[in-house]
């Protein structure tokens, strides 16, 4: 009788063992999945970053390129005023070269008028 209660005590405290054991198991297992679940959680926090910093490259090789875009134009703007006034300024020098000309086929005229009349008188 001793003997059978003293085995079934044995019984009871291998069972209570096993179920310490399973129980720390299963928590080294929760333990491990979290540990994965954080790995997950810092990968994509890592690829937001990488993804923001992209934008953030791209962001601003955009605005360097409007504003290079906008020196262009700045640029081409001056250069065409420039252009404007230089052909303007060739404009009115051949205007004054035609009228130079014409005074002087106008004083031609009167010069030979002039001698005319004398010839006459």
């Amino acid at each position: 009788k001793a003997a059978a209660a003293a085995a079934e005590m044995a019984a009871a405290v291998a069972e209570a063992e096993a179920v310490v054991v399973a129980e720390a198991e299963a928590k080294a297992l929760a333990v491990q999945k979290a540990a994965v679940a954080a790995k997950v959680e810092a990968a994509k926090a890592e690829q937001a970053e990488a993804a923001a910093a992209q934008k953030a490259k791209k962001e601003a090789a955009t605005e360097k390129a409007l504003a290079e875009a906008g020196a262009a134009a700045h640029k081409a703007a001056a250069a065409e005023k420039a252009a404007a006034a230089e052909k303007a300024a060739e404009q009115s020098a051949a205007a004054e070269k035609r009228a130079s000309v014409v005074a002087a086929v106008e004083k031609a005229k009167a010069e030979r008028a002039a001698a005319a009349a004398a010839a006459e008188a």
